[in-house]
């Protein structure tokens, strides 16, 4: 096959009420990379965050982004960006809040940054997001295009 491969991570956040801390989510992530819409590989993880002081949302997506090979894969690729320079209109060459530099590559660590910190490292890195929100669920569909070098990491 030599069509367009993609990597697309969907998030859907479901928010239960707890006695003791209020509104507590449940992350469930999913990744899907695809060549002309076949699956090559597909991962999925869950994060749960209670309490209170902090921000719940990224704490349950972060720990659930954990559990994701495809995801971690992709922060060791050559490819990945780091910097604020690859957000439109910011420029900066300040590494990405919510990343930290390893001796393989980034890692992710935006729990509790506050979703805005998520997004901005797949904005960066050219994902199109859509997203929805209820009272009770919060989802995000990102999803971009990814050279075929990438597929020799898998």
């Amino acid at each position: 096959m030599t069509g367009k491969i993609e990597l697309s991570v969907n998030i859907s956040v479901e928010w239960r009420r707890s006695a003791m801390w209020g509104m507590c989510p449940t992350a469930t992530v999913g990744a899907l990379l695809a060549e002309d819409g076949v699956t090559v590989r597909r991962d999925r993880g869950s994060g749960h965050a209670s309490g209170c002081g902090y921000d719940k949302l990224s704490a349950a997506v972060d720990e659930a982004m954990r559990e994701l090979p495809l995801w971690q894969t992709f922060l060791m690729w050559r490819g990945f960006k780091h910097t604020y320079a690859s957000i439109p209109y910011n420029g900066s060459d300040r590494p990405l809040y919510g990343l930290k530099r390893c001796d393989y590559g980034w890692e992710m660590n935006a729990n509790a940054c506050g979703m805005g910190t998520i997004i901005d490292i797949f904005t960066a890195n050219g994902f199109t997001m859509t997203s929805h929100s209820g009272d009770a669920y919060d989802f995000y569909h990102f999803d971009r295009v990814v050279p075929r070098s990438f597929l020799k990491l898998i």
